[in-house]
C-alpha cells in the first residue's frame, strides 16, 4: 500500500511539472510569435522609409534582440547607415563608431574614419548627448577617430552643451569642463565660454535640438 501510495504522488508530481513545463511553453510560443509580427511590422515601415523603424531595426540587429534574432553587426550597419543618411541622431551616434577603420575591418563593411566623425559630429550637433561628449574626447585628442589635433575651445563647447543642469547634471563632463578650464589661457577660456554661450543662444529657439543641455533649458 505505501509503494502504491508513493507511486500515485510521483505521477501526480510528474503530470503537474509537465503541465506547468507545457505551460511555459505556450506562454514562451505565444510571445515568439507576437515578438515575429512586432519585428515584420517594423521592417515593413523601415523598408517604406520610416526613419524611426529602421533605426530601431538597427538596434535589434545590434543587441541580438528578440525574436531571437542573434547579433549581426553587419545588418546592424546597414540599417542604422540608412536611418543616419536621413538625419536620425541615434543612428548617425551609433555609425559613428561602427563606421570606423578598425570596427568596419571587423564587421565586414567598408571603413573612413573621416567619414565616422562626421556622422558623430552630425549626431552631436542634433542634440546627442552621447556624441557631443565624444566629440568633446576626439577634440581634446584622445586618439579616437585618429584625432591627434586637440582643440580645447570646441572641446569645452561640446562639454558643455553635454552637461545637462538640475537632475540632468553630467558629474564626469562638469569634472572634465573644470580640467579644461585649467589647461586653457584666460582669453581661450573666454574664447570657449563666449563660443558655448552662442551655441546656446542659437539653439534655444529650437527646443529639443541641444542635447541634455538645451532640454533643461527649455522647460
Amino acid at each position: 500500500m505505501k509503494t502504491l501510495l508513493i507511486a500515485l504522488c510521483m505521477v501526480t508530481l510528474f503530470s503537474v511539472s509537465a503541465y506547468a513545463d507545457l505551460d511555459e511553453y505556450y506562454k514562451y510560443v505565444d510571445q515568439y510569435t507576437k515578438d515575429r509580427n512586432a519585428f515584420l511590422d517594423l521592417k515593413e515601415r523601415a523598408m517604406s522609409g520610416d526613419i524611426a523603424a529602421q533605426s530601431e531595426i538597427g538596434t535589434i540587429y545590434f543587441e541580438g534582440r528578440p525574436p531571437g534574432l542573434p547579433q549581426n553587426l553587419k545588418k546592424a550597419h546597414k540599417w542604422f547607415k540608412m536611418a543616419a543618411d536621413q538625419g536620425d541622431s541615434e543612428a548617425q551616434y551609433r555609425m559613428g563608431f561602427m563606421s570606423t577603420e578598425g570596427m568596419g575591418e571587423f564587421i565586414g563593411v567598408e571603413g573612413d574614419d573621416k567619414k565616422a566623425r562626421k556622422y558623430v559630429e552630425k549626431s552631436a550637433k542634433s542634440g546627442h548627448r552621447e556624441a557631443q561628449k565624444m566629440m568633446m574626447g576626439v577634440s581634446m585628442g584622445a586618439g579616437f577617430l585618429n584625432s591627434n589635433e586637440k582643440d580645447l575651445i570646441a572641446a569645452y563647447k561640446w562639454a558643455g552643451l553635454a552637461k545637462g543642469e538640475g537632475e540632468d547634471l553630467d558629474t564626469e563632463i562638469e569634472e572634465s569642463m573644470k580640467e579644461l578650464e585649467k589647461m586653457m589661457t584666460s582669453a581661450e577660456l573666454a574664447r570657449a565660454k563666449g563660443m558655448l554661450k552662442r551655441e546656446i543662444n542659437k539653439r534655444g529657439a529650437h527646443k529639443g535640438g541641444m542635447g541634455a543641455y538645451g532640454r533643461s533649458r527649455s522647460k
